[in-house]
């Protein structure tokens, strides 16, 4: 396992947070992760490339979680939503409570758009990303979209209330929340809501 120096003490890399990898100099797949990143900002054919380099480095680091979230962003971008959720759930098994909201904010999105029982673990991972960072509007909405898909209009509804109390300015929030109500035959709520009323 690579150690990276940290001060005075060696730290092993597998105990160290993701974000703190990226940043250490030694870290021999720091330039996978670079090259990963260049290719999938590159165009979006050259997305794939960047998720076999990144798979041919797990095969080397099975246990790094940064390799892992940089191959579930990869893949969300591919639109390969259920192999996204699983490369974000290894990361967070990985890190335990280490992990960050924002990946759990990711694994609930890849697990939103993979869709049927990966619902289940999005509302898990959302949870799990508001008790780390808070109840932010964009967690709320994400929520919101998941009770939304499991047919729970009351807590969808509730959700979306509770997001715009949080930010009532986001007109794609707005939007969204007048969106959901028009699917729900609330058109005169839905344009209210959606004219700031």
């Amino acid at each position: 396992i690579p150690q990276i120096e940290t001060g005075a003490m060696l730290t092993v890399a597998s105990e160290v947070p993701w974000t703190s990898l990226e940043t250490a100099l030694d870290d021999p797949f720091k330039q996978t992760i670079e090259q990963a990143r260049r290719l999938a900002r590159k165009n979006r054919r050259e997305i794939g490339r960047a998720c076999a380099l990144l798979e041919k480095a797990l095969g080397q680091g099975p246990n790094r979680p940064d390799l892992w979230v940089e191959l579930g962003r990869a893949k969300l971008d591919r639109e390969e939503h259920a192999a996204a959720a699983h490369a974000f759930a290894q990361a967070h098994r990985l890190l335990g409570s280490r992990s960050s909201a924002d990946l759990l904010k990711w694994e609930a999105e890849a697990d939103i758009k993979a869709g049927g029982p990966a619902i289940a673990a999005a509302e898990r991972a959302a949870r799990e990303a508001m008790e780390l960072g808070g109840e932010t509007a964009p967690l709320l909405r994400m929520l919101a979209d998941i009770y939304t898909a499991q047919g729970n209009c009351t807590l969808a509804r509730t959700h979306f209330e509770r997001a715009i109390e949080v930010s009532s300015e986001d007109e794609y929030l707005l939007k969204a929340y007048a969106d959901f109500l028009q699917n729900e035959l609330r058109d005169a709520d839905a344009l209210e809501q959606f004219l700031g009323g």
